[in-house]
């Protein structure tokens, strides 16, 4: 199978970003799942670090809504559900993924579509909360509130960021807005989101209501796996 390389330059002068390419390499090649990018190896060439990974042509899930504001219903929720697969697989061999958005899905041209970029996932079973003290990893408009607040995380959190995708890919906007970065994260924290019906009212009420559950603050009343939220998108008609 063919392959593509990633590369950090300079990794004598970072050694954090060099461990945290090795950490990327040894939690996702745990997982083997036709919806997570493969990664194969760990190397070096010429000084600079790399990992190969399975070669995908596709785009981002981010290029096509910046192309088209939202997906059509049918393809939103082909995408829905191959994401929950995907963290489903990530989360049963141990793995938070802490950075699922549209960025970090690839869809090929047959609609496929991969979950990748573990840069800066962790173990289940150690410390979810920050790599070190008062820093936030993660990208903040998807982050769950535990996640910002810097608490323990587990799959639920995960579920959360899923939550904001879908609403972003059946919608064409995010739950929250903000100013900046922190009135967002405040809001995230503090506020119910709008609608999805208010934003596009074509959408089935039971979708709105997975969406709202998804991104529910409290993460006892979120869907409990992400099998559990597959569950629920499998049981809506195409």
């Amino acid at each position: 199978m063919a392959s593509v390389s990633s590369t950090v330059v300079g990794p004598q002068h970072d050694p954090e970003a060099l461990e945290r390419l090795k950490s990327e390499l040894r939690l996702a090649r745990r997982i083997t799942h036709p919806n997570v990018l493969r990664t194969f190896d760990f190397g070096e060439s010429d000084g600079h670090p790399f990992i190969s990974m399975e070669y995908v042509r596709g785009v981002t899930l981010r290029y096509l809504l910046d192309q088209t504001g939202r997906l059509p219903y049918s393809a939103g929720l082909r995408l829905a559900r191959q994401l929950c697969a995907g963290l489903e697989a990530a989360h049963a061999v141990g793995v938070l993924h802490r950075d699922i958005k549209p960025e970090n899905l690839i869809v090929e041209q047959t609609g496929d579509a991969k979950l990748m970029d573990f840069g800066i996932a962790r173990p289940t079973t150690r410390g979810g909360g920050p790599t070190l003290p008062g820093v936030m990893m993660g990208t903040p408009r998807y982050m769950a509130p535990e996640q910002l607040q810097g608490r323990e995380l587990d799959a639920r959190s995960d579920l959360y960021a899923c939550g904001v995708v879908m609403y972003e890919t059946f919608t064409g906007a995010l739950p929250f807005a903000g100013a900046d970065a922190y009135a967002l994260a405040y809001r995230q924290m503090n506020e119910r989101p709008a609608s999805p019906r208010v934003v596009q009212p074509d959408l089935p009420v039971v979708l709105e209501t997975i969406l709202l559950r998804c991104l529910e603050p409290d993460p006892a009343n979120r869907h409990g796996s992400a099998r559990s939220l597959l569950d629920d998108f499998e049981g809506l008609r195409g």
